[in-house]
């Protein structure tokens, strides 16, 4: 990435993002996966393109809420079991969000 007097280096963008809390790095991570998405999107097929579109939509805002709030609560430590399986189970339930197929350990 070249420089210029209104850009960032990767250097000194890498050393910000190192510096955010977890739920700030995720949700930056959720926003340059979809850019990468867009840019990529561009060059494939159109069943590609339907696919990661499918995996890159997003989760429904209240799962999205929840997964976030729990995600805090086991950082901090303060989960209780309850909490923790709720969260293992809403994980599962945001990666079949994004899975196109019913089972997909029979398409692997």
């Amino acid at each position: 990435m070249g420089t210029s007097a209104d850009q960032l280096s990767t250097e000194q963008i890498i050393s910000a993002i190192a510096r955010l809390s977890l739920p700030e790095l995720e949700q930056v991570f959720d926003h340059v996966l979809v850019l990468q998405a867009r840019r990529k999107a561009t060059a494939l097929p159109a069943a590609e393109s339907a696919l990661l579109a499918r995996v890159n939509q997003g989760l429904p805002v209240a799962l999205h809420d929840r997964i976030v709030f729990l995600r805090a609560k086991r950082e901090e430590e303060s989960i209780t079991d309850a909490e923790y399986e709720e969260l293992n189970r809403l994980t599962d339930q945001a990666v079949s969000f994004h899975t196109p197929y019913e089972n997909p350990q029979k398409h692997w």
